[in-house]
């Protein structure tokens, strides 16, 4: 299938830094992790938590992330994270669809990445609908409980009184009043925050078992 390559509105300026790409470890297989390749640095999306720093230190003012990565909450997270960072503006993101990726050839450049790529809005197409929770819901994390902050068919957002860590697997059980959701997920982003002397974690979880039946049960049950 032949790639596209009709002209974006690319900034002029980043002709003369590296554009980085963050995508699954298949696409990434045809350069090298991590190493500039021309004028391309291609990262892994298991890896894409140093993409800021990596970022920063090539001076790259566009990222592209493949659309897969890009409406995980692994990717939300890091597009949030980006977009916050004042030490990485100007920066531009994009976003590769799908059939973009599949037929991208083992010798494509940054320039022609961003080509291919388009402008990612403030809210990538494809994001799950999140509902908060009302105060109080709880949930197992591990066996542990966790209170319940937001959540959607892609995932929860929790607050943990014990430490969690990104990329660790974790078992999430949420009852309500007449229904409950056990699947299984892993944490796309976790911070600490201090309230009054007590640490307290946010953590992402991205279900990587989908259950829209049951969530759809539970929520009426836990919705604000």
């Amino acid at each position: 299938m032949p790639v596209s390559t009709a002209p974006h509105d690319i900034s002029e300026t980043s002709e003369a830094s590296p554009t980085v790409l963050i995508a699954s470890e298949h696409l990434v297989a045809k350069w090298s992790e991590q190493v500039v390749l021309q004028d391309l640095i291609a990262i892994a999306d298991r890896d894409a938590r140093s993409a800021p720093r990596i970022i920063k230190q090539h001076k790259a003012q566009v990222v592209v992330l493949e659309q897969l990565f890009a409406n995980s909450a692994k990717g939300l997270a890091l597009i949030q994270e980006l977009r916050s960072n004042p030490e990485l503006v100007p920066l531009e993101i994009r976003m590769l669809p799908e059939v973009q990726g599949a037929a991208l050839g083992y010798h494509a450049t940054g320039r022609a990445l961003a080509h291919m790529s388009t402008p990612l809005g403030r809210q990538p197409s494809r994001q799950a609908r999140r509902v908060a929770l009302r105060p109080g819901t709880t949930a197992m994390l591990n066996g542990t409980d966790v209170d319940v902050v937001e959540l959607s068919v892609a995932g929860a957002h929790v607050i943990a009184s014990t430490m969690v860590k990104p990329n660790e697997n974790v078992w999430v059980a949420i009852v309500g009043g007449h229904a409950s959701l056990r699947t299984k997920g892993t944490v796309a982003w976790a911070r600490a925050e201090i309230d009054a002397h007590r640490v307290h974690y946010h953590a992402g979880i991205e279900f990587t078992e989908h259950q829209p039946e049951l969530l759809a049960s539970l929520l009426p049950e836990v919705e604000d």
